[in-house]
Order: structure tokens, then sequence, then C-alpha cells
């Protein structure tokens, strides 16, 4: 607790020793200077010290305009100070962009709408709390819906292309960011045979038919590999059956498979029971 009960007696002498005793000390609670009093008080705002225990006091001051800013603005500072943090860290919500209101941050995470201009198309892309649940591709010239791809729960997804020439790099796009890498299906992938789609198509079901799906329509190829030595099973495609299929991986037909760890977060897609 700060010194509240010594008196420094008022002679020459005790008034030079209280001088030395607080050689430019300065009060914690109104930094006034405190050298030379004879008593352990400030004179200012009545805070106590101890002359003896620089715990008590300050070693510098504070500029008169610094202190009176912050005694009279101080709380003010801090909660505006506060609030900038908040929006530069996203820990308050802010819009990802001043001139588009429609997509927030929140903590680094977006909600709402993301907006693009993709060749002749215009896409959307919603977001709630980080997670991708729908992409929609729209004409730019009359805003017809030309395709969309959207998230329906429990690893289900639905995928229609409502009109030809559609991009095989834009489906391939928007379905790996909106299935995430929470599953994997372990394969790289090359340049499609066809760029673009002959015709309208459209599916429903989970990952493995999805990509089955956009395997017929632009034939992409693919090569497999392994996450981990251990790992039981590669996917790679039929073609007598056309869709993607998972592969036992035996002791035999392992070095055709080789590891590839640039990808060891990743979640194999399981193989179907």
């Amino acid at each position: 607790m700060p010194y509240d009960s010594a008196v420094i007696q008022a002679t020459p002498e005790a008034s030079a020793d209280a001088a030395r005793l607080t050689p430019r000390r300065f009060c914690r609670s109104c930094m006034h200077d405190l050298a030379g009093l004879t008593v352990a008080r400030c004179p200012e705002c009545g805070r106590g010290f101890d002359p003896a225990d620089h715990t008590t006091t300050l070693a510098s001051a504070i500029p008169e305009w610094r202190r009176s800013l912050i005694l009279k603005h101080g709380v003010r500072l801090a909660i505006l100070l506060l609030v900038i943090v908040g929006f530069k860290t996203t820990a308050f919500p802010r819009p990802a962009r001043l001139d588009d209101w429609r997509l927030w941050l929140w903590f680094g995470r977006p909600i709402g709408v993301m907006s693009l201009r993709h060749g002749d198309h215009t896409i959307y892309a919603h977001y709630w709390f980080g997670d991708e649940l729908r992409r929609e591709a729209y004409r730019a010239d009359n805003h017809r819906l030309a395709w969309s791809i959207e998230d329906r729960g429990g690893h289900r997804y639905r995928l229609r292309a409502l009109e030809a020439d559609i991009s095989s790099n834009a489906l391939l796009s928007a379905f790996n960011s909106i299935k995430g890498s929470e599953r994997f299906f372990g394969v790289r992938i090359g340049r499609p045979e066809r760029a673009a789609s002959v015709a309208p198509f459209a599916i429903e079901g989970d990952e493995v038919e999805v990509f089955s799906m956009l395997m017929r329509q632009f034939a992409f190829p693919i090569t497999p590999f392994r996450l981990t030595e251990s790992q039981r099973h590669v996917w790679t495609w039929d073609r007598e059956r056309q869709r993607m299929v998972a592969i036992d991986v035996t002791a035999e037909n392992a070095s055709e498979f080789p590891v590839d760890d640039r990808d060891p977060t990743r979640v194999l897609i399981p193989k179907p029971r």
C-alpha cells in the first residue's frame, strides 16, 4: 500500500534530505513532482508514498499535455484503440471490402457472399464462418443461372450445369472449395481432355459420385498416390464402370502407387463398404 504516515521534519536539513530521498520522483496517480516535499503525500491528488520505496513513485514524468490527455480522455482512447485493433484483427466483424458489404470477416473467417467476374459469368460464393456452402454462376449479359454447386450436408452435394460450354476448371475449383480438404481422393489431376461441357448435366451425391460425373464430362487424367506407407487403398478411374473406384493396396501392387506426403494433413475418402 502507498506510504501514508511519514512526515519529514520541516527544517532546512530535513528538506534537503527529503529532496535527496525523492530526487525527481513523481506521483503514481497524477505524475506530480514529489522532490523536496516535507510530507510523504502528493499535494495535488493526496496519494501517499514512501520516499524509501521507489515502487510507490515514478522515475519520470509524463508531459503535461499527455498527462491531461490521459486523465481526461484515457477511457475514450482505450476504447478507440480496442475498436481499431478489433477491426484490424477482425475480432469485431467488419466488411471485407468497404465498397461491398455482402461479405464480412469475423476472426478471419468470411461470412456472407463474395462475387467475382470470371469470363462471361459473374460468380457468387456463399460463406458461413469460413465454410463455402454454395457457388453459383450467372451469365453477365442476361443474369441467367449457368451452373451451381452446393453442400447438402452429410457429404452430399448437388451440381447443376444448366447450359453447355461450362468451364471444367470452374466446376472442379468450385467442387474442391466446397468439399474442402476434410476428405481427399489422393490423386493428382492433369489437364482435361475437354475444357468445357458439351451439354447440360446434373448430379446429386457424395464426393465419389460428383467427381465421377466430372470425370465423365471432362476426362481429367489422374495419377493415384498414397499419403502414407500404411494406406490400405487408393482411388483411381475405372474406364469400364465410368466411375472412381477404390483399389486395395497389397504388398504386390504397393510399388504401383508411390507415397506422396505433400498433403499429409488431408484425410483419405473412406472406401465404400
